[in-house]
């Protein structure tokens, strides 16, 4: 359990800390015929969804996209702007044709220790081992909840992370954000 200014980051076999990186060796591209997709388009022609799994999330540009489900060559069942609360950078917006689409994987299930270190400024560095692996840098967007104290009330580190929202119906405090990570770890 890591402590930053009286916020307790839980990690490990504690439930409260999720997270998910972009896949950068797994993508497509948009296709539409030559229009692009547009912010409310709730299917997303691409080249090919090989290597995508059935459903999840996907990156575009900085969109964030729900889909419940594939073809070989669509996502379908589309949540645009999954972390619009963000701000319109986050929000759903228009793809053009060509347009790089990547893989938003969720690594909970294996992840067996997790290092959010402030490197300097608004840098991190975020540490994952994989049963097997050696530790390593992870990258991308990050889905974290966190506990703020032992009776794990859930709360937000907005000197971290700077983004925050509630999900409405519960106490989850999520943080989303891309991050510039340090180069080089040592550990």
């Amino acid at each position: 359990m890591a402590t930053r200014d009286n916020i307790q980051l839980f990690r490990g076999e504690d439930k409260t800390l999720r997270f998910s990186v972009v896949d950068s060796n797994i993508q497509t591209k948009v296709r539409d015929g030559g229009d692009g997709i547009d912010e409310v388009q709730t299917t997303i022609i691409v080249v090919s969804t090989a290597g995508f799994v059935s459903a999840s999330r996907i990156k575009i540009g900085d969109e964030i996209i729900q889909y419940t489900g594939t073809t070989t060559t669509s996502f379908t069942g589309c949540t645009r702007g999954v972390a619009q609360s963000f701000g319109a950078i986050f929000g759903a917006t228009p793809h053009n044709e060509g347009t790089a689409i990547f893989a938003v994987p969720d690594v909970t299930g294996w992840t067996t220790e997790l290092d959010i270190r402030e490197t300097r400024g608004a840098a991190i560095t975020i540490l994952g081992d994989k049963p097997g692996t050696s530790p390593s840098v992870l990258n991308g967007l990050l889905d974290v909840a966190f506990a703020s104290d032992e009776t794990a009330t859930l709360a937000s580190d907005t000197y971290v992370y700077g983004f925050t929202r509630t999900d409405t119906g519960s106490n989850t405090v999520l943080a989303y954000g891309a991050f510039t990570l340090s180069q080089e770890v040592t550990r």
